[in-house]
């Protein structure tokens, strides 16, 4: 089974934004695993590429200054998981190819691939992203992004079917995604 979840903590300041973006940036592979270089492990949408988090958050943080929309929700911080089955190169793929929900929406992220260990032997590559929520092209330029129950649902059917495409398990519908109006 395959996991998405958007998380619904406020990340509302800059402070906040940069440590959630030194999170996803910093990945830490175990010793005994022969890792791929960053390249692999890092990727960017529409945000320069960069390993610095107050580059990035800085640049984030840029659009919503220049709308006036300080103090609002600046971000959300969202969670891929592909129950072990990929490498970190292939989970970052993946969820790239996942985030272009986002991107088609013109909006901003940055993801970055963790590596955690489970059951003292098996290495369990996930994907983190942290996306702006001040759309920065297309005919919404200018406003905000909300994740609204509609766009969980839309977000939630696109990954299933790359997950498809990938022959990977599908993400299992669950009702507390949709009981909210939005995060």
């Amino acid at each position: 089974m395959s996991i998405l979840r958007v998380f619904p903590g406020k990340i509302d300041s800059p402070e906040k934004l940069r440590r959630k973006i030194q999170y996803v940036l910093s990945h830490k592979p175990f010793d005994k695993m022969q890792c791929e270089s960053d390249e692999h492990l890092i990727k960017t949408y529409g945000l320069p590429y960069s390993k610095n988090p107050a580059q990035i958050s800085e640049f984030m943080l840029f659009s919503h200054n220049a709308f006036g929309r300080k103090g609002q929700r600046l971000a959300y911080h969202i969670l891929m998981d592909f129950a072990g089955l990929l490498s970190p190169t292939e989970a970052n793929i993946i969820g790239f190819a996942i985030n272009q929900f986002l991107a088609e929406r013109g909006l901003q992220f940055v993801q970055g691939v963790h590596i955690s260990k489970k059951n003292c032997t098996l290495y369990w590559p996930h994907v983190h992203t942290i996306c702006n929520t001040q759309i920065v092209r297309g005919r919404n330029f200018g406003k905000k992004f909300h994740f609204y129950k509609r766009d969980l649902l839309d977000f939630h059917n696109w990954a299933n079917c790359i997950l498809q495409k990938n022959h990977l398990p599908t993400i299992p519908k669950k009702e507390d995604y949709f009981n909210d109006t939005h995060y």
